[in-house]
């Protein structure tokens, strides 16, 4: 396939990765108080890193679905999987947290670490 093609059909080193998640918040805490929580994601994991995100949180039930757009770098994007986890224990957030790495073009594709074919 031409360069061109890949480019314009976000293929191989033309991809866009991100992280999907899902998180339950077990820790006792307030509407407010979880607002607050995922505007301090926001502002120092995300926007902190010059990613982007999208998703929902809900308040009332605690829970957050989002996917944060990391860039082009595959191992770049494995590497932020962890330090996910570690910036809610880092503020000492009791959870369940469930993620993936995704393209962010084809969602239903898996990626295959091992390969570069994404």
């Amino acid at each position: 396939m031409k360069k061109r093609l890949q480019k314009k059909l976000h293929l191989k080193e033309y991809s866009e990765y991100g992280i999907e998640f899902e998180i339950k918040i077990i820790s006792q805490i307030n509407e407010k108080k979880f607002d607050e929580l995922f505007y301090n994601f926001i502002n120092d994991f995300v926007e902190g890193n010059g990613f982007y995100c999208g998703g929902c949180w809900n308040a009332e039930e605690k829970r957050c679905s989002m996917i944060v757009e990391v860039g082009r770098d595959l191992k770049k994007t494995i590497e932020y999987i962890p330090k996910l986890k570690k910036w809610f224990e880092y503020n000492k957030i009791d959870f369940q947290l469930s993620s993936s790495l995704c393209n962010l073009w084809y969602p239903e594709r898996k990626i295959n670490i091992s390969s570069d074919e994404t």
